[in-house]
């Protein structure tokens, strides 16, 4: 295998990447030059040294591109790059293309190559792309490392008392209500904990008033300094997005609050695992208003949220 070219393209999310860096982390081991298709691998920096990355290409550009590697591995998430990819497939130009489905359905992907996997949706995604990567290489047992190193610097859990609020994420619709987080903040405050809101440089300015409440919004400008504050952290609470799948990696014992639909349990974070909190089953869905997919931030509440965050330190 030494000296082969593979090509890891992503989805778009933080969470994607970490999750398509397993393949990557083996195919590294096993001698070939990976190249990752992701617009967050040089955010993390030094996290991930020794990789080379690329951001996402023109389609235009993919018959020019992709057919210089030896192999190309897609993660498929029904956008057009992904139905560009598999018909580039189909024309021949892309022979050696490996395809993840994470929902496979065959009425709109067509007929599955025999190279390709069609995840299990009841497993979590972890699991998925460990067996894949497993029977693809032929390895001993599904690996689940990323390739990450961690700067020795750090002290893991340096603060316990420090709790990583995360309040947003790739879609609003994932959202808890930004109200919830704060009350929710105020009470782990009165509890003795020290919660840190964690956004982007881009969502900060809709956070900074909470400064004025006493309340840590650090200015993050890289995917390397949120690490970092997750690592050193206690604790991490936030909507279904790419930091909980990164505190999941790095041993933070996590609650993920998430609306209820068929993928809440496969896109879970699946490396530590933590409690995910979903609108109850009593949640009202009217015909025609679909509450449950467009108002199930109001049916969770802080106190489920509290009371879960207990439990999960009595077990830590």
């Amino acid at each position: 295998m030494k000296g082969k070219k593979l090509a890891v393209v992503c989805g778009d999310g933080v969470g994607d990447l970490l999750l398509m860096m397993i393949a990557c982390h083996e195919y590294k081991k096993a001698g070939y030059d990976v190249t990752i298709f992701s617009q967050h691998l040089a955010s993390f920096g030094r996290w991930f040294e020794g990789f080379a990355s690329r951001p996402h290409i023109p389609i235009e550009d993919y018959k020019y591109v992709f057919p210089s590697f030896d192999l190309v591995l897609l993660q498929h998430e029904n956008s057009p790059r992904a139905k560009t990819l598999c018909s580039l497939r189909k024309e021949g130009v892309i022979p050696n293309l490996i395809v993840f489905y994470h929902q496979y359905q065959e009425s709109k992907h067509g007929p599955v190559n025999s190279t390709d996997f069609a995840f299990d949706y009841t497993k979590s995604a972890v699991e998925n792309i460990s067996f894949a990567v497993q029977k693809m290489m032929q390895l001993p047992n599904p690996p689940k490392e990323t390739g990450l190193k961690i700067p020795s610097h750090l002290v893991h859990k340096k603060y316990p008392k420090r709790v990583i609020l995360h309040p947003t994420s790739s879609s609003i619709q994932k959202n808890w209500l930004p109200s919830k987080f704060v009350s929710l903040a105020k009470k782990l405050r009165a509890k003795g904990f020290q919660p840190i809101f964690t956004v982007s440089k881009k969502e900060r300015p809709d956070w900074v008033f909470l400064q004025e409440m006493g309340m840590d919004v650090p200015l993050l400008l890289s995917l390397d300094e949120l690490a970092q504050k997750i690592y050193e952290s206690g604790f991490f609470i936030g909507n279904d997005s790419g930091p909980s799948h990164l505190a999941s990696y790095l041993q933070i014992p996590l609650i993920t609050i998430a609306p209820l639909h068929s993928g809440t349990y496969h896109w879970k974070p699946g490396w530590l695992e933590g409690p995910v909190i979903v609108p109850p089953p009593w949640t009202p869905n009217l015909k025609g208003l679909r509450l449950k997919q467009t108002k199930w931030q109001h049916f969770i509440t802080v106190k489920k949220v509290l009371k879960t965050f207990d439990k999960l330190i009595s077990q830590c």
